[in-house]
C-alpha cells in the first residue's frame, strides 16, 4: 500500500516523525518510574506482587535456581541481575538488599527502566512491521497508536514478564517478516528473540507457528515448500530458539517434575490451575463475571487504548484475515492462537492484553491506510482522506495523556494514609485489609488497635458451614470495631461480581457499601486518568488496570449509637429463614435427624443440595441419613462425591458435624474415609483433615472426638510431631494414659525440644503412679531425664517410686540426683533421708534429716525422725 497524497514526503520528514513520536513514547514511559514512593517522607511500597515475585527472586540467579518460585521464565530475572549486578558493582551496593528502603527504591526503579526500555524499543518495531506491512505512514500511524497505548505506558511501569515478552515476540515477528529469504543472521537473531519470549513466557513457543507459515507461503506444490523448512537456516532458528529457551528454563528438561510443581500457586502448575479456575482465589473472583473472548473485546482491549481504536484495529483484523496483504497472515496467524488461548481463561487480568496490542495497532494503522486509499481512488479533496486518520488517533492520543496523569499526582493510597493519622485517634479499633492491595501497613498496630480482615474464610468456608456461621465469624471480626479502611479492587469487587457463589461476603460489602450494616463512607481517595478538566470512570473496569497504580481507597466509619450486634444478628436470623438459600433445609433436616425422622431428614438435606448442589455439608449429612436408612449403596456414592471436594472444604463440614453435636457421625465419617482411602491406596488423602478437625476439637475441649480424628491423622504414617502431642493430650483426658504414654513419645521423637511436651509427659508420669501403673510411669520419667537431666520433678519422683517399689539404690541414686539439681529444696532431702534409713544408713540419714530442718525448721516429719535416731 502507498498512500501516493504523501509521496512527496521525503525519508528525512518521516524519520522526523518517528522521532517525534519515540520521544513521546519515552517521556510516556519514563516519567513516573519511581510510583510507589511517598515523596513526603521518601519510603517507598512495592506495590505490585508480580513485579516482587520477579525482583526478589533475581537475587538467586548466581546461587540457586531452583529457590526461584515464580511462574514465568527466568529470562527477566537473567536480565536484571546481569544490569543490577554491574550497577551495584558500580555504586559499592547490594542492589538485592531489599530491606534497605534507598536500595529497595533505586533497584525497582532500575528494573521499572528496563520495562520502559523495552516498551519503547516496541514501539521502534511496530513502526518497521507496518512499514513492511503497509509503507511507512502506516508504519508511523502504527507506532503513534502503541506509543499513546494507555495498557502499554501502564504496563511499561512495571518489572513484569508483559512488556518484555510483547517486545520479544513483536521482534521475532518482524524478523519472520522478513523471511524465508533473509540471511543466516536474521535466523539466528529471530531463534535468539523467539527463544528469550518463551523464557520470559512459554506461550513464546507458540511462535513457531508464524515461523512455520511464513516457509509455507511460497512454492509451487506442498513438497517444495515443505523443503523450505530443511535448510541450514532453519536449522539455526531452530537450534538458537532451543539453547536459549533451555538456558532461560533449565528445568524443562533437567527436572520437569520440579518445573511443573503445583505445591504452589507461584510455580508452573500452581498459577495454571489458578489461570484456568481449577482454583479459586479471591483476586480470581471478578472473573466469574465475565464471558469468555467477548470480555477481552467489550472491556481489556477498551482500556488498552480506547474504543475508538479497539473499534479499527478489530476491524483489521478482519480485514487482515480477508485480504491478507503480503506476508500479513504470519501475524494474524500469532494474533488468532494467542487470543484463542487466553480468551477461554477463567482469569482475564488486563496485562494478558498487552502481547496483542503491537499486532493490533498494525492492523488498525493497515486499516486506516486501506480505507484512505479508497477514498483516495475516488478523487476526494485531501484533507477528506486524513478524517479516518484523525479521528483515530485523536482520542488514543487524549486517553494514553490522560492515563499518564496518575504518574504525575499524589496516590491515593498515601492522601488516604495522611487522612487517617489526622482524623482517626490512636487506640482506636480499625479493621484493615490484608491481601494483593493491603491497607494494613496505613493503620500501623503501634498506633491503632488494628485488626485484619480475614476474607479468604469465605472461601474456605463456602460448602462446609451454614451460613449463619459465616455470619457469626463476621461478628467476630467486626467486634469493637469502629473504622473500616479498604481498597475497592482488593476485596470489595471481587465479591459484588459473585453474589450466587459467596453470598455472605457478597452480601456483607454490599450493606457496607449502601449504608445498611451501619457504616458511612466517610473519605474517599482516588487518582483518574483525566485531561483538561475531563476524568475517566473507572468505576467498573477490570480490577488489575487500577489496583496497582491508582486504586480507589475508602474509609468508613461507624454511626454513632448503631448497634451492630444486633444488625448482625438480624441478619444471621434472616438468613437461617431465607428460602433461596440452604441454612434453612439444613436445620430443618438436622431437628428431624436428632428427632429420628430419617426419611424426612434425608428430603430436608436433599432439598439444601438442590438449592446449592457444592454443599459439602449438605452431602456429608445426606450420607449420614442414607445409613440410618441402611440405603449403603447410596451412601457410599455419597462419599464418592464429597471425596473430590477440597480438604479445605471437607474439614469444615465435618467439623460442622461435631459443632451440631453429632460427634458420631463425625467420627464414622473420619473413619470410613480413612478405611476407603486405604483400599485405594490414597493413604495421605486426608491426613491434614484429620488433623485439622483433630485440632479444632482439642480447641473445643471435646476428646473422645479428637482421639478419633487424630488416631486417623496419625495411622497413615508421617505425621508431624504437633499431630501426636495433641493425640497423647486428647487420651490423657480421656483416661487412655497407656496410649498417651506411646503417642507423647512419638512426639518427642520428631521433636525433643518442646517444653510443652515434656510439661505432658510429666503430667502423664504423676497419673500413672497415682493408678499404681509404676513401671509405665518409671519409664515416662526416666523418658523425661533422658531429654532434660535438670528435670528436678521426675528424678523426685523417679526417685520416691523407687523408694516405695523397694529399689533402694535406685531411690537414692535418684534422689541424690534430685538433691543435686535443687540442693535448697527441704522435700528433696526429706525423701533422701527415708531412703537411706531404709538402707540402713543411719549416719547418711540424720545428716539428710539435719538438712530438711536447716531449711525448713518447723518440718515435724524430719524432726520425728531426728529424734528417733539421737535420742
Amino acid at each position: 500500500m502507498v498512500l501516493t497524497i504523501m509521496a512527496d514526503n521525503t525519508d528525512y520528514k518521516m524519520h522526523i516523525c518517528l522521532l517525534i513520536i519515540l520521544v513521546a513514547a519515552a517521556y510516556l514511559r519514563f516519567t513516573g518510574l519511581d510510583w510507589g514512593t511517598d515523596h513526603a517522607t521518601g519510603a517507598f511500597h512495592p506495590f505490585h506482587p508480580d513485579e516482587t515475585t520477579i525482583i526478589d527472586n533475581s537475587r538467586w540467579v548466581d546461587t540457586d535456581l531452583k529457590k526461584i518460585v515464580a511462574p514465568y521464565g527466568k529470562a527477566p530475572m537473567y536480565i536484571l541481575w546481569s544490569v543490577a549486578r554491574i550497577a551495584g558493582g558500580l555504586l559499592g551496593i547490594d542492589p538485592f538488599d531489599l530491606s534497605d528502603n534507598t536500595i529497595a527504591r533505586s533497584t525497582y526503579r532500575l528494573a521499572r527502566t528496563i520495562t520502559a526500555m523495552l516498551g519503547l524499543l516496541t514501539v521502534w518495531v511496530v513502526y518497521l512491521i507496518g512499514n513492511r506491512l503497509g509503507d511507512k505512514w502506516v508504519g508511523l500511524l502504527a507506532a503513534l497508536f502503541l506509543a499513546f497505548s494507555a495498557g502499554h505506558i501502564q504496563q511499561s511501569h512495571y518489572y513484569t514478564v508483559d512488556v518484555p515478552f510483547a517486545f520479544w515476540l513483536t521482534l521475532s515477528l518482524y524478523l519472520i517478516l522478513r523471511m524465508p529469504g533473509a540471511g543466516r543472521a536474521i535466523y539466528i537473531a529471530c531463534g535468539v528473540a523467539s527463544g528469550l519470549a518463551a523464557g520470559t513466557r512459554l506461550a513464546g513457543v507458540w511462535l513457531g507457528v508464524p515461523f512455520i507459515i511464513t516457509h509455507l507461503m511460497e512454492g509451487k506444490g506442498i513438497g517444495q515448500r515443505f523443503k523450505k523448512l530443511l535448510t541450514p537456516e532453519v536449522g539455526c532458528y531452530l537450534l538458537a530458539a532451543f539453547l536459549v529457551t533451555s538456558i532461560c528454563e533449565p528445568y524443562l528438561l533437567l527436572d520437569p517434575t520440579h518445573f511443573f510443581a503445583a505445591t504452589d500457586v507461584l510455580q508452573m502448575m500452581g498459577s495454571i490451575k489458578v489461570v484456568t479456575g481449577e482454583s479459586v482465589y479471591i483476586w480470581t473472583l471478578s472473573d466469574f463475571a465475565t464471558t469468555k473472548y467477548l470480555f477481552h473485546i467489550t472491556n481489556l482491549l477498551p482500556l488498552s487504548f480506547g474504543t475508538v481504536l479497539t473499534i479499527v484495529s478489530i476491524l483489521g483484523a478482519v480485514l487482515f484475515l480477508i485480504k491478507r496483504p503480503g506476508t500479513g497472515i504470519v501475524i494474524l496467524s500469532w494474533l488468532l492462537i494467542y487470543f484463542l488461548f487466553i480468551g477461554r481463561l477463567h482469569s482475564k487480568p488486563f496485562r494478558y492484553m498487552i502481547p496483542l496490542l503491537p499486532v493490533l495497532v498494525v492492523m488498525g494503522a493497515w486499516a486506516l491506510g486501506y480505507f484512505s486509499d479508497i477514498l483516495r481512488k475516488r478523487e476526494v479533496p485531501n484533507w477528506i482522506v486524513f478524517i479516518p486518520w484523525v479521528l483515530v488517533a485523536l482520542p488514543t492520543v487524549a486517553y494514553g495523556l490522560a492515563f499518564s496523569r496518575i504518574y504525575h499526582l499524589e496516590d491515593s493510597r498515601f492522601a488516604a494514609m495522611k487522612w487517617i493519622q489526622n482524623n482517626i485517634g490512636e487506640g482506636t479499633h480499625v479493621l484493615a485489609e490484608r491481601g494483593g492491595y493491603p491497607t494494613s501497613w496505613m493503620v500501623p498496630d503501634d498506633k491503632y488497635n488494628r485488626r485484619l480482615d480475614d476474607a479468604t474464610f469465605f472461601i474456605t468456608a463456602d460448602g462446609g458451614l451454614p451460613y449463619y456461621s459465616q455470619i457469626e465469624f463476621l461478628k467476630g471480626r467486626l467486634e469493637d470495631i469502629e473504622w473500616i479502611v479498604l481498597i475497592r479492587e482488593n476485596r470489595m469487587r471481587q465479591f459484588e461480581a459473585v453474589p450466587d457463589i459467596f453470598p455472605i461476603a457478597h452480601q456483607f460489602y454490599k450493606r457496607l457499601g449502601d449504608g445498611s450494616l451501619g457504616f458511612d463512607a466517610v473519605a474517599e481517595f482516588k487518582v483518574a486518568p483525566g485531561l483538561a478538566g475531563l476524568t475517566w470512570d473507572e468505576t467498573e473496569v477490570e480490577p488489575t488496570f487500577s489496583a496497582f497504580d491508582h486504586p480507589q481507597v475508602v474509609i468508613y466509619k461507624l454511626r454513632e449509637e448503631h448497634d451492630l450486634p444486633a444488625t448482625l444478628s438480624h441478619w444471621s436470623y434472616a438468613t437461617g429463614q431465607d428460602p433461596a438459600l440452604p441454612d434453612l433445609y439444613l436445620d430443618r433436616g438436622l431437628d428431624a435427624y436428632l428427632e429420628k425422622n430419617w426419611e424426612d431428614a434425608y428430603n430436608q438435606f436433599d432439598r439444601a443440595l438442590q438449592i446449592k448442589p457444592g454443599l459439602v455439608l449438605g452431602n456429608v449429612l445426606r450420607r449420614a441419613a442414607c445409613l440410618k436408612l441402611g440405603r449403603l449403596d447410596e451412601a457410599h456414592a455419597q462419599w464418592k462425591v464429597s471425596s473430590t471436594f477440597p480438604t479445605n472444604k471437607l474439614i469444615q463440614s465435618v467439623s460442622s458435624l461435631y459443632r451440631m453435636g453429632l460427634d458420631t457421625e463425625g467420627g464414622e465419617y473420619v473413619t470410613y474415609t480413612s478405611t476407603q482411602d486405604q483400599q485405594s491406596g490414597h493413604l495421605s488423602r486426608f491426613t491434614a483433615t484429620y488433623a485439622n478437625i483433630g485440632n479444632r476439637l482439642v480447641n473445643e475441649k471435646r476428646w473422645a472426638a479428637a482421639v478419633n480424628a487424630l488416631s486417623q491423622a496419625v495411622s497413615f504414617g508421617d505425621a508431624p510431631a504437633d499431630t501426636w502431642f495433641l493425640l497423647a493430650k486428647s487420651q490423657e483426658q480421656i483416661g487412655e494414659l497407656g496410649k498417651a504414654w506411646y503417642a507423647i513419645d512419638q512426639a518427642m521423637q520428631l521433636n525433643p525440644e518442646d517444653e510443652a511436651y515434656h510439661v505432658l509427659l510429666m503430667n502423664l508420669g504423676t497419673k500413672l503412679y497415682r493408678q499404681g501403673a509404676l513401671v509405665e510411669a518409671s519409664a515416662v520419667y526416666l523418658k523425661a531425664l533422658q531429654l532434660n537431666p535438670d528435670l528436678v520433678e521426675a528424678a523426685l519422683n523417679l526417685g520416691v517410686l523407687e523408694l516405695e517399689s523397694g529399689r533402694l539404690g535406685e531411690a537414692e541414686k535418684w534422689l541424690r540426683h534430685a538433691s543435686e539439681i535443687t540442693p535448697k529444696d527441704p522435700q528433696v532431702h526429706l525423701y533422701l533421708g527415708v531412703a537411706y534409713l531404709k538402707s540402713g544408713k543411719q549416719d547418711n540419714a540424720v545428716s539428710a534429716f539435719r538438712r530438711v530442718l536447716e531449711l525448713d525448721p518447723d518440718n515435724q516429719q524430719a524432726r520425728s525422725a531426728l529424734q528417733s535416731l539421737t535420742p
